[in-house]
């Protein structure tokens, strides 16, 4: 009986120091080297936003930071009336601030709120408008980076308890390599975006952008709500008469470019009811994932109708299949309006102000710049939204 008792407890001692030593040897090996992370974002910051030296990346003590991308930068255009109409009939003049350039995604903007050192009274986010403009994802991790992504969507212990033991993601997520992000941008050239690369590979890319994107605007909310600023989301404008960057490789062959160069012919002779015709035809059979085909009914049907109602889903349609997708995209756009109704975000929709004007003329001037007539009536919703949050 003794020795029996013993010979467990020799094989139990044994068990356990091998468990110890197997334990180290992963951590020493395998684990040490992994980068712990609540969430599996594809890339990390080597450098600060702050340049050395640096106390902060705000120049003066500011009462309302506007940050963002693009749009966001044009809106600064408008800072005199934006100052004016908050500022009128107040002793105390009120400070605005902007801390957003063109070429922004939001993975920046995040890492700027990340580096203040005070918090403003009202934080405004026009963003979501140049997520493509920078890459952020080694090509070759998709499939791993796709993995731990769905693990987190998936498992709600994940997102409960990583918070407080991050190491524990070392063991969850399997590893992979980050691509590695610097102060100064590194453009992503859409043209070239990749033309021997297999689209459905592209399309992938995506969907984890689109992943990636929530989260970090997650984690922007989280940032603002524990800090106490007041929160105001600005939702981007869509060109959706911006050309087709590039149709998926996997959705186009010849038979389909000749098809659609007879459509624009047509259009061009004015025979727009053919063309409506013929463009019905390819989406019933072989063009169904073709961005152009979507666009070109899209035009289409507001010329005939002059509906907007009638070619805003095919509008949609077609950038949604943009594999070189420039300024807003249509996904990007829905995600930020459904998580602003979900966390009770303040919003102002730019997207619905423009678009309720579509084919009455040329909507932006350049690439991301909406009409400035657009941003002047966007300026006096965000002063009526700012004086409701401060009470003025």
């Amino acid at each position: 009986m003794i020795k029996k008792i013993l010979l467990t407890t020799l094989t139990t001692v044994i068990g356990l120091i091998l468990l110890t030593l197997t334990i180290l040897y992963l951590y020493q090996n395998h684990w040490a080297k992994k980068r712990a992370s609540y969430y599996p974002y594809p890339y990390q910051w080597v450098e600060t936003l702050r340049k050395a030296g640096e106390d902060s990346i705000l120049e003066d003590r500011t009462n309302i930071l506007v940050i963002g991308g693009g749009q966001a930068f044009y809106l600064k255009e408008e800072i005199h009336l934006l100052e004016k109409e908050i500022n009128s009939s107040l002793s105390k003049k009120i400070a605005l601030t902007f801390l957003a350039h063109p070429g922004n995604g939001l993975h920046r903007t995040l890492q700027q709120i990340k580096e203040l050192n005070y918090w403003p009274d009202v934080i405004v986010y026009l963003g979501g408008s140049n997520e493509f403009d920078e890459k952020r994802v080694i090509l070759n991790e998709i499939k791993t980076i796709e993995e731990n992504q769905k693990l987190f969507r998936k498992n709600s212990w994940y997102r409960t308890i990583l918070p407080y033991v991050p190491l524990l993601s070392k063991i969850l997520y399997k590893d992979y390599k980050l691509f590695p992000l610097w102060r100064e941008p590194q453009n992503n050239n859409n043209s070239e975006q990749n033309q021997n690369r297999d689209d459905k590979i592209t399309l992938r890319l995506h969907a984890l952008l689109l992943d990636t994107f929530q989260q970090e605007y997650l984690e922007l909310i989280s940032l603002i709500r524990e800090n106490k600023t007041h929160f105001i989301s600005i939702l981007p404008a869509i060109d959706w008469q911006r050309p087709i960057g590039r149709v998926c490789s996997f959705a186009n062959n010849e038979d389909l470019a000749d098809a659609q160069a007879i459509i624009f012919r047509l259009m061009e002779n004015g025979e727009y009811k053919s063309a409506y015709r013929e463009v019905q035809l390819l989406l019933e059979g072989p063009g169904q994932q073709n961005a152009l085909s979507h666009f070109l009914k899209a035009e289409l049907e507001l010329i005939i109708s002059n509906s907007l109602i009638e070619a805003l889903p095919s509008y949609q349609m077609a950038n949604v299949l943009d594999c070189a997708p420039q300024g807003t995209y249509f996904p990007f756009y829905q995600k930020l309006k459904e998580m602003n109704i979900e966390h009770d975000i303040e919003t102002i929709d730019f997207n619905e102000t423009v678009t309720s004007q579509l084919g009455r003329g040329k909507l932006f001037t350049k690439k991301d710049h909406p009409h400035p007539l657009f941003y002047q009536e966007l300026a006096l919703q965000l002063v009526r939204k700012i004086k409701e949050n401060l009470g003025l």
